[in-house]
């Protein structure tokens, strides 16, 4: 997407594909301003550029959203500079439309975001259960006199050990593993429930 603007922000050029991706007919060009496409968003930090520009500086990179003729917004990313044409300032810009890119950034982020919520709720669920089974087996453990049961519970407290560990518990978490571990008693919230 190719625009060249006057120093008053009126199109002096617009490319075909500028055209097609704004949907603007050459009569509409005729009387648009360049602050009459750029999305709120982006105004006020377009006019701060657009000033630069029309003082002699080179801008590349720039990021900012325009407005269809149907008000659709499009991202754009690219450059722009100043030239003198017929004695008159003049502004290019190039552009790229990556509306699509940008698009599938806020996608990844969202995903990324739920993926990120999901696997802390699922430690945290993994871990409550893990808690409590220890705290049934410690409570198994006061009750059993039979040493062949003992070695049962040993198993089975090694493999909620070993579930703790997999799920990578916080180190205050693991800190409350290791406390039953060690056969000091579990808050007595953890200690009344039943193995479901």
């Amino acid at each position: 997407m190719i625009q060249s603007v006057d120093e008053e922000g009126h199109f002096i050029f617009v490319n075909s594909t500028w055209k097609e991706k704004m949907g603007f007919s050459d009569e509409e060009i005729e009387n648009l301003s360049l602050f009459e496409i750029i999305h709120p968003d982006s105004l006020a930090h377009c006019k701060s550029l657009f000033q630069d520009v029309l003082s002699g500086k080179t801008v590349n990179g720039v990021h900012a959203i325009f407005l269809t003729k149907d008000r659709r917004p499009i991202h754009i990313e690219g450059n722009v500079n100043s030239f003198v044409h017929d004695g008159r300032l003049r502004t290019r810009g190039i552009f790229h439309d990556i509306t699509g890119r940008r698009i599938a950034e806020e996608s990844v982020r969202i995903a990324n975001k739920k993926l990120q919520l999901l696997s802390s709720i699922t430690r945290h669920d993994i871990l409550n259960e893990v808690m409590v089974l220890l705290g049934n087996l410690e409570f198994a453990e006061e009750k059993n006199h039979d040493t062949e049961m003992e070695e049962y519970l040993e198993k089975v407290k090694g493999l909620a050990e070993q579930f703790s560990a997999i799920s990578n518990v916080p180190a205050s978490m693991r800190t409350l593993v290791s406390v039953s571990r060690h056969g000091r008693n579990l808050p007595r919230s953890f200690r009344n429930q039943r193995i479901r």
